[in-house]
């Protein structure tokens, strides 16, 4: 894991200001927040639940989040982003698929489809779930964005490429995959995604 750095932003759940007592504090409570959306779902988010799983006051809960809603979007922020990048070798082929299989594979952890679904449920209802849900998936989409602005870079695609609605592109399989039918793709389904993506810019591989 690479070495922090003193210009890298704050980390979800935690502010720029907080002393030490009281980030230890908000990290308790947005864990406790985060266990029982995991194993009971959002809707058993409350103070008192939180409070005496967290140990710590209702009081002090309600100082810093107003409303259970407000929970649940900051343990949302804390777990789901941002995404870990993908090292980016310069080999357009094999980078897209080190990104895509990794994408994949997150997916599949149980807590990460709850965090989805909860987003995808809420966002239809409500503004500030909905921007979280914007935020989840650029954070999701990041390291194949990065894969193909280096790639653009490097002079392999044009410039003019949408770097991110051809991240969208490159993911939809998998996406669809795992919020439709809730199955994982295959080795071979990213494999041909790849394919198809290289071929229709005149950069598939010789066999």
């Amino acid at each position: 894991m690479p070495t922090p750095q003193a210009d890298e932003p704050t980390p979800p759940g935690c502010r720029p200001a907080e002393n030490p007592r009281t980030r230890r504090m908000r990290e308790a409570v947005l864990t406790a927040v985060a266990e029982l959306i995991s194993t009971e779902g959002a809707g058993a988010v409350t103070a008192l639940r939180v409070s005496k799983r967290a140990d710590v006051a209702r009081s002090t809960i309600y100082d810093h989040w107003p409303s259970s809603e407000a929970l649940v979007l900051d343990a949302i922020d804390m777990v789901t982003g941002p995404q870990a990048s993908t090292p980016i070798t310069g080999d357009l082929e094999a980078d897209l698929a080190s990104t895509l299989l990794h994408l994949r594979d997150r997916l599949e952890r149980r807590p990460f489809r709850i965090w989805f679904a909860t987003l995808l449920d809420h966002g239809n209802r409500d503004d500030a779930f909905a921007a979280a849900q914007i935020r989840f998936v650029t954070g999701v989409l990041r390291p194949v964005v990065e894969v193909i602005s280096a790639a653009q870079l490097r002079g392999e695609l044009p410039d003019d490429l949408d770097a991110a609605e051809t991240a969208v592109q490159l993911t939809a399989t998998i996406l669809n995959l795992h919020v439709l039918l809730r199955t994982a793709a295959s080795d071979e389904q990213i494999t041909d995604t790849i394919a198809q993506f290289l071929t229709s810019h005149d950069l598939s591989t010789p066999d």
